[in-house]
């Protein structure tokens, strides 16, 4: 009876000590977003499903004056109820025939969470 008295206490003064995680959640600040794109993986896949051959072209001719990742920036600042997703222009414009939604980043999108509203441009 003692031993489990014993092992009770134990655990209890063990228990009592052990307490969960800090949570914090900061009102307000920045969050910095990179994003890597392989564009080699994209416009081959382009390239395979065209019939056309000056794709094939244009995608070796890629391939040997681009980098094969492109990567794209963005910020997201916040504060209490209002937040502000903004993308970071590029450094440098490549230069380039393909245009895709997937290797892009337009979207400058304002979210107030009080009101309910979201703009999106």
């Amino acid at each position: 009876m003692k031993n489990i008295i014993t092992i009770a206490l134990c655990l209890v003064i063990s228990l009592s000590t052990i307490k969960a995680q800090n949570v914090r959640f900061p009102p307000a600040g920045v969050i910095e977003f990179e994003k890597s794109i392989n564009m080699y993986a994209l416009l081959k896949k382009a390239a395979d499903k065209s019939t056309e051959n000056y794709l094939r072209e244009a995608y070796d001719n890629y391939r040997k004056n681009n980098p094969q990742f492109k990567l794209l920036q963005s910020t997201l600042t916040f504060s209490n109820d209002k937040t502000l997703f903004t993308p970071i222009a590029p450094a440098e414009n490549p230069r380039g025939f393909f245009s895709d939604p997937m290797s892009e980043q337009n979207s400058t999108v304002y979210n107030d969470l009080a009101n309910g509203l979201l703009t999106a441009q």
